[in-house]
């Protein structure tokens, strides 16, 4: 697989603090969030099409539909709103489900659901069409810091935590399917008192395209792999080591998002990796390891397509496939996005 990360190019003019978050609609408008409460569309070449609020709390969250690609979400504080591109004198519809700053939100593939998870380890699963609260799934004991719903099982998400847990649920019923904590898949691995510096909290949970690969972004500088298995549950098929510093984020870039992950970290690297399971693309691959019975003896081999130096500690990361050309979108510590050329 021939592919890399190149070409930066800023993007200036639509905040005056730190970004926190982004998204991208299939028509190519991205919007993004700030620490100081503005929230800013942009054209899919960095141009700014209208900074639509400027709230008291931070933008910590934004969620574009992919169905209609005017409609979008942002969360300040413990609100959310969604908002119509194509009248932004006012929100569409408003609702404060939760009772502490939400951290991420995430549409289901139907777009009848919303979840939003917050910093009292809570997730709420909005309904759409009624716009009512339809449930409150409760199991971490700390931060909710991600939350993503898988592509092909509309009533599945997975949560992650600063609890080190990552939690698969049936939200239908808010049935919890699976736990994976952490902390057995990365401690035996870690010399000395490296577990107690660097615990694995989780900060970033991501799910691929074909819906059958789960990715983790860990405070102790990797990214833990997995792969769904139906009935079987969930197992471990690698550990992504790049970073010197906790994964703040990864993403499939949906552009390539059965085949790539790009990870980005607190030491101000970003990483595009070859998670196809064939992968010839670097000798620094995964820890070769087995999987478990369920998935025979096959051994999965990831390795890095790229690495960039960008700098600053990394906020959040998007992808955006425009003109035939594709693009990783960076926030970071700054006033500015960078945009990244994959080729």
């Amino acid at each position: 697989m021939a592919a890399a990360i190149s070409d930066v190019q800023k993007w200036s003019g639509g905040h005056t603090d730190s970004i926190l978050c982004l998204d991208c609609s299939d028509s190519g408008v991205v919007v993004s969030g700030s620490e100081n409460g503005e929230c800013t569309l942009w054209t899919a070449d960095g141009k700014v099409l209208k900074t639509i609020s400027k709230s008291e709390d931070s933008v910590t969250a934004v969620c574009f539909s992919q169905r209609k690609p005017t409609k979008f979400f942002i969360s300040s504080g413990n609100k959310i709103s969604e908002h119509d591109c194509q009248n932004l004198s006012e929100p569409v519809w408003t609702c404060e489900f939760n009772s502490e700053e939400v951290n991420q939100l995430a549409l289901n593939s139907n777009e009848e659901l919303l979840a939003a998870c917050d910093d009292t380890g809570q997730v709420k699963v909005i309904n759409l069409r009624e716009r009512k609260l339809h449930r409150t799934l409760r199991k971490h004991s700390n931060i909710c810091t991600s939350v993503k719903f898988r592509k092909k099982k509309q009533w599945e998400l997975v949560s992650g935590s600063m609890d080190e847990c990552v939690v698969q649920w049936e939200c239908g019923r808010g049935r919890v399917m699976t736990i994976l904590d952490m902390k057995d898949f990365v401690k035996e691995s870690m010399p000395g008192n490296a577990y107690l510096v660097n615990p694995p909290l989780v900060h970033s949970v991501d799910i691929s395209g074909n819906d059958r690969l789960l990715a983790c972004g860990l405070e102790n500088a990797t990214v833990e792999l997995f792969e769904f298995q139906g009935k079987k549950g969930i197992t471990e098929i690698g550990c992504l080591k790049g970073h010197t510093q906790g994964v703040s984020q990864v993403h499939f870039p949906r552009f390539k998002s059965t085949d790539c992950l790009v990870s980005a970290g607190n030491d101000g690297k970003i990483i595009l990796w070859d998670v196809s399971g064939n992968s010839a693309a670097s000798p620094c691959k995964a820890e070769d390891r087995e999987a478990g019975s369920s998935a025979g003896a096959m051994v999965e081999k990831f390795g890095k397509l790229s690495v960039i130096d960008h700098g600053d500690k990394i906020n959040w990361i998007t992808s955006m496939n425009t003109g035939n050309k594709e693009f990783v979108l960076v926030a970071d510590q700054t006033e500015f996005i960078s945009q990244y050329r994959i080729c």
